[in-house]
């Protein structure tokens, strides 16, 4: 090892790790943390926590246990979207099934009936 190499070297700690690689992982951690953001600014009912996990992962690199391997993993998790219930007409001798677009909310499509209700 080169005289200038050891002046360099340096205890590993989270920062320097999160800085290695022109900041990847500060970058990616920030990324799913505005994904998480968005989410609950979109959806702020939905009381599920974000999630956002760091897995740092350390192996060896030589038979003797001298130099190691470092990577990271970073990933998120939101709640699930859900829909409302939409009513749909069920034609199972056709094999399909149907819906009016015009009112999908609706399980009895009314739109048909007339505007007897109107005034």
């Amino acid at each position: 090892m080169s005289t200038k190499a050891a002046l360099n070297r340096q205890d590993v700690n989270l920062s320097q790790l999160a800085g290695m690689d022109s900041e990847k992982l500060s970058r990616v951690v920030q990324q799913q943390i505005g994904i998480a953001s968005a989410d609950i600014y979109n959806r702020p009912n939905e009381k599920k926590p974000r999630e956002v996990t760091i897995k740092l992962k350390f192996a060896p690199a030589d038979d003797e246990g001298d130099r190691v391997l470092f990577e990271f993993e970073v990933s998120g998790k939101t709640p699930p979207r859900k829909s409302k219930s939409y009513g749909m007409e069920n034609n199972g001798a056709m094999k399909k099934m149907v819906f009016n677009d015009i009112t999908p909310g609706d399980d009895e499509d009314e739109s048909q009936e007339g505007d007897d209700d109107k005034e």
